[in-house]
C-alpha cells in the first residue's frame, strides 16, 4: 500500500510540476499578446514615415537634371 501511495504522489508531483509549465507558457503568452496593439501601432508610425521618406525621394528625383538621372554611363541611376 504504501508502495503505491509512493507511486500517486510521484504521479501527483509529476502532474503539479507539468501545470506549472503550462501556467508559464500561458502568462509568457498573454504577455506577448497584450503587446500586439502596441506593436501595431508601431508599425503603422513606420509604414507612414516609409511612405513619406519614398514620397520625399521622389520628389528629389523628379528635380534632378535629365542628365543627372540617367547616372554615370546612361545606366540608369547610380548602384546601390
Amino acid at each position: 500500500m504504501a508502495k503505491q501511495m509512493a507511486s500517486v504522489e510521484s504521479l501527483c508531483a509529476r502532474a503539479l510540476y507539468l501545470l506549472a509549465l503550462r501556467v508559464s507558457e500561458l502568462e509568457r503568452s498573454a504577455e506577448t499578446l497584450r503587446e500586439i496593439p502596441e506593436l501595431t501601432a508601431r508599425i503603422r508610425e513606420l509604414r507612414d514615415s516609409l511612405q513619406q521618406s519614398v514620397a520625399r525621394a521622389d520628389g528629389l528625383a523628379a528635380r534632378l537634371p535629365p542628365e543627372s538621372a540617367a547616372g554615370p554611363g546612361g545606366e540608369g541611376g547610380p548602384a546601390l
